[in-house]
């Protein structure tokens, strides 16, 4: 049964954790007792006045500038609280994925090595195994589940299956939409190089503010360790596997997903 009081209490202190930070706010009195206060000291001494209100004018300025860097960094860190519900839930996605393919194909048992490496389609230079065709129909389930369970316990704060790159000139994180994606693909897709498609992003309500960065992967057979894409020498971002460039592209570090939860 789901513990509804929970998930309500995770969501608040989610968007809490993703609130910019800053010092606690004074009440009216403090703030008028202290108008008050340099309002009297103009009225005596005109040339001090001016001295205490550049003090204040630097005062506030350095004040400002702590409170952008806490907002920075509250929406770069998620309470540990809500972290651990979100891969709760994605961990628990994979080994609904998991379960029913295996169920679907195998009566409910993994498939063996020899039944992972069978080919099943392509060509000879890229020959398409069952394995792959299983990873294929797991991770659509698994995606299909994410999007029920965060989109009830997280609304608005993930993406799932979008597409980002650095902005060629700016370097800054852009977010491609499909439709423009469409248009650089009919284009050749020269601009799509280098741009990534992780399966969930966590963000705190602005996609461009990426705070976590998950992948499914479904190893066949079960056995073998679940590890990131390689990349041939020569990639756009210069790395060498698929973690690696998330971590390139969003400023953190990825995760991998499987049945098993995470892998050390």
């Amino acid at each position: 049964m789901r513990r509804c009081g929970l998930d309500v209490a995770l969501v608040l202190l989610f968007a809490v954790g993703c609130g910019a930070g800053g010092p606690a706010r004074r009440g009216p009195g403090s703030y008028a007792q202290a108008v008050d206060s340099v309002t009297a000291t103009c009225e005596r001494d005109p040339a001090l006045c001016a001295v205490l209100s550049g003090k204040e004018a630097g005062a506030s300025l350095q004040r400002r500038a702590v409170e952008a860097a806490s907002a920075v960094k509250a929406w770069e860190e998620l309470d540990a609280r809500v972290q651990k519900r979100i891969e709760d839930i994605l961990v628990e996605c994979a080994k609904r994925a998991d379960a029913e393919v295996n169920r679907r194909e195998f009566g409910g048992r993994h498939p063996t090595r020899e039944e992972c490496s069978e080919v099943v389609g392509g060509t000879r230079e890229n020959p398409r195994t069952r394995g792959m065709r299983l990873g294929d129909a797991k991770h659509a389930l698994a995606l299909q589940c994410s999007e029920e369970e965060l989109g009830q316990a997280f609304p608005g704060r993930y993406g799932l299956e979008q597409r980002y790159r650095l902005h060629p000139d700016s370097r800054q994180l852009e977010r491609i939409r499909h439709e423009r994606e469409l248009e650089m693909l009919r284009a050749g897709g020269k601009e799509l190089a280098g741009s990534v498609i992780p399966d969930v992003v966590i963000h705190t309500g602005n996609p461009l503010q990426a705070q976590l960065v998950y992948d499914f992967k479904f190893p066949c057979p079960h056995t073998n360790p679940p590890s990131w894409r390689t990349y041939p020498h020569g990639h756009p971002l210069g790395v060498h596997n698929q973690g690696a460039a998330y971590h390139e592209v969003f400023g953190v570090m990825p995760r991998l997903v499987n049945p098993k939860g995470f892998p050390p």
